[in-house]
């Protein structure tokens, strides 16, 4: 297939269910399996109500600096008309700081919580996996209930079989007359009586040492979904025609006596 790929846990767990099978069709972010997610989601509501606290404290804070702002105000203009004490108004404007910095450590617990909240809901999000891609469930390495005992190993194999990739192998001489574009008829021995039809898409540059071959890359449509990953086919590659050989010059000249 021109696109696959292998379904990994990024997390650790047992497998509380398997939604998919070998052959099933999946479109990407489709659930296929659910990992046990019962603290994820204890931690991730903890996460969503500690981020509430944490607003709501801030709501209390701000509406406790307007009301002392306010205070500070008045207590200024007192003070220049001779109302106010000095010290009336320095308890005044001691508050209105405090309150203040305390708005400060209000929005950054905001922030610290909301977080805190994302990395949890994140975490969840982890323990259900899904397809990155359109296509086919290929293989399917894990059965509901086993524990995943390391991140890293794949769960599922997906394929999308719209479109195959062939590689084959041709001989160094005929590398400079396959280029990207080039036709190629294809036939499948599983299939018979059927001829495909594609486009080289890459000739990679390098050669394998033994037998002097390079891998050139083929795309095609396959609608019908009736070549899969694995099948053996036989190619027959469009090359371009040799460069013709130089025209001898013409001309005319004297023979030497010697």
């Amino acid at each position: 297939a021109a696109a696959a790929g292998s379904i990994c846990s990024k997390i650790l767990g047992r497998l509380e269910e398997i939604k998919v099978t070998e052959g099933d069709p999946v479109v990407p972010g489709q659930v296929l399996a659910m990992l046990d997610h019962r603290l994820l989601s204890a931690q991730a509501a903890a996460a969503l109500a500690a981020v509430s606290v944490a607003k709501a404290s801030l709501k209390q804070m701000e509406s406790g600096l307007e009301a002392s702002r306010k205070d500070f105000a008045r207590y200024s203009a007192l003070l220049k008309e001779g109302s106010a004490t000095e010290q009336q108004f320095e308890q005044v404007k001691s508050r209105y700081e405090g309150l203040a910095a305390s708005q400060d450590l209000a929005k950054a617990q905001v922030a610290q919580a909301e977080a805190g909240c994302e990395a949890a809901e994140a975490s969840l999000s982890e323990a259900f996996i899904r397809a990155t891609i359109p296509g086919v469930v290929t293989n399917k390495y894990f059965d509901q209930g086993d524990h995943l005992t390391a991140v890293g190993k794949a769960l599922f194999s997906l394929a999308n079989l719209d479109q195959i990739k062939i590689i084959v192998n041709v001989p160094e001489r005929d590398m400079p007359r396959i280029v990207p574009g080039s036709k190629a008829v294809i036939s499948v021995e599983s299939v018979p009586g059927r001829t495909f039809y594609g486009a080289v898409s890459k000739v990679y540059p390098s050669l394998v040492p033994e037998p002097r071959t390079a891998e050139v890359e083929i795309l095609l449509a396959n609608p019908g979904h009736e070549l899969r990953p694995g099948m053996y086919a036989s190619v027959a590659l469009q090359v371009m025609a040799p460069p013709a050989p130089p025209a001898p010059e013409s001309g005319t000249g004297a023979v030497k006596k010697k």
